[in-house]
């Protein structure tokens, strides 16, 4: 064991530890040692320019001004978008009037001529009559729910709680309105004339447009066509030819369903104006005719119009008309509008409902309400346009 003591002190003693306490540990000489590298982090600078300071504040200034300019410009800008929509929906009639040797400027002249005509036996014969009539059906609604018996003659057998006091009322109140509006609009006969003669004025300055469009497609087709890259211009080209023979079918279709809707609707109503005495049978064929504009929402208006003046005669008289407008929708829309709208637009039912509204939405907020009824009128072709590029169909 002593010896075992003996052996590990004299290792202690050559690694240059002592148990004396005068023993010190060597100093480590470290200057041998390679120094070790350390990388400088390198400082990082955000400078701004005077020059891109300049930058930003002149492209805010011009969104600003382009804003304001795009607003006091909007009736020309909405002017121009529907001569170019009517202009590709005209493409191919026009090419139709050339295949018999008709000159272009001539045959713009016959398209003009058959429009306006139409247009004048509108409101020589239609609108006086149609207006006529509305104003006795309103005539008729007001005698109806004023009247001391106030009742519609089966309301009370299909139990609802309808208080004739309380919806006289309601109706008292907002005809009040309706002619303390009436009265404020006569007041402001400058702002009527004015908006006349501007309403005469979008009217001429989009025919006249739409007279150049299709007098020089072919140049402005070119002159588009240049100024794209060169890669694109076969797409571009195609895909005009598609949205034109695209408007052309859903013009079309929609004027056949229209007819077919207004005339369908009118002899229904004529026959139940001999049995049941129910009136305005004309009236109602045409604004149901109108109304087809409107997929879907116009059908649920012309249906309401017709069902309120049944409803003046009789329940047996509101269950047929009902019945019979129910019937034409459903030919409508399983028959007439799969072989023909579906066929020409290529939309489905959920696709044209959200056109409606967004259009609607849109032109609202842009122009009122005339803007909203242009932009729901056009909001299928628009998306009819859209489907084309989306899809990347080409039809020859």
């Amino acid at each position: 064991m002593t010896d075992l003591l003996k052996k590990f002190r004299k290792k202690i003693v050559d690694l240059g530890f002592s148990h004396n306490k005068e023993s010190k540990v060597e100093a480590i000489d470290l200057s041998d040692l390679p120094a070790v590298q350390t990388e400088e982090v390198p400082k990082v600078e955000f400078t701004i320019s005077s020059m891109t300071i300049a930058k930003v504040l002149f492209v805010g200034a011009l969104f600003l001004v382009g804003k304001e300019l795009l607003l006091e410009l909007k009736s020309i800008i909405i002017m121009t978008a529907l001569s170019s929509l009517l202009a590709l929906g005209l493409s191919p009639f026009l090419d139709r009037l050339e295949r018999f040797k008709i000159p272009r400027p001539l045959a713009i002249l016959i398209l003009y001529i058959v429009f306006l005509g139409v247009l004048a036996v509108v409101f020589i014969q239609v609108l006086p009559m149609l207006s006529e009539q509305l104003l006795g059906i309103a005539k008729e609604l007001k005698h109806l729910v004023f009247s001391p018996k106030f009742e519609i003659p089966f309301i009370g057998k299909l139990g609802l709680n309808i208080n004739a006091t309380d919806l006289q009322g309601l109706v008292a109140n907002n005809l009040t309105e309706i002619s303390q509006n009436l009265q404020s609009v006569a007041g402001s006969t400058f702002d009527i004339v004015g908006s006349i003669f501007q309403g005469v004025f979008n009217f001429v300055y989009t025919l006249i447009l739409l007279f150049f469009m299709l007098l020089e497609r072919e140049k402005i087709g070119r002159f588009v066509l240049s100024h794209l890259p060169s890669d694109t211009r076969k797409y571009v080209y195609q895909k005009t030819i598609d949205v034109q023979h695209k408007m052309a079918h859903w013009f079309k279709g929609q004027i056949m369903v229209m007819i077919v809707v207004g005339v369908g609707i009118y002899i229904g109503m004529k026959i139940f104006s001999l049995i049941f005495g129910v009136k305005y049978a004309a009236t109602i064929a045409i604004v149901a005719g109108i109304m087809e504009l409107f997929p879907y929402i116009g059908a649920a208006l012309s249906t309401v119009l017709a069902g309120v003046v049944a409803a003046n005669e009789s329940a047996t008289a509101f269950l047929f008309v009902l019945g019979w407008m129910g019937l034409v929708q459903f030919l409508e829309g399983n028959i007439l509008v799969p072989l023909v709208m579906e066929k020409a637009v290529g939309l489905s039912s959920v696709v044209v409902i959200l056109s409606l509204s967004i259009a609607g939405t849109l032109g609202y907020a842009v122009g009122g309400i005339a803007v909203s009824i242009l932009g729901m009128i056009f909001a299928i072709p628009l998306a009819a346009i859209g489907s084309i590029f989306i899809s990347g169909e080409h039809k020859d």
